[in-house]
């Protein structure tokens, strides 16, 4: 599973259509103050995969210590088969991110890593 804050990436919205059925289900995590405002933004920006509503940021400050970059907007990280945070990484996601993100994730990968 891959999640972002805040959603609408156009490589995210292929990467969930393309991999889905693979078991890779792509989520977003909207900070927006409303569900209506996240459908209505969701719509705009085409985005194919669930977001969960979290308006407080409450939810993003649960993840673990060193997860999450404020500085680095929007985030990006991989869920293995476990449920456990593979790796993340923070700023504008590419192709080379993406892969590194998934890859991680795979069941028998390294232990959890964090790209910039």
């Amino acid at each position: 599973m891959v999640r972002a804050l805040p959603g609408g990436d156009p490589l995210l919205v292929e990467t969930h259509k393309k991999l889905r059925a693979h078991g890779i289900v792509v989520v977003g995590l909207d900070q927006d103050n409303s569900a209506a405002n996240g459908r209505a933004f969701a719509g705009e920006f085409h985005m194919n995969y669930p977001s969960l509503l979290d308006p407080d940021g409450k939810q993003a400050f649960k993840l673990p210590k060193g997860v999450l970059n404020t500085q680095g907007l929007p985030f990006t990280f991989a869920i293995d088969p476990h449920g456990k945070i593979a790796a993340a990484t923070s700023g504008q996601l590419d192709d080379t991110k993406l892969d590194a993100l998934l890859k991680a994730a795979r069941p028998g990968t390294a232990p959890p890593a964090h790209t910039s």
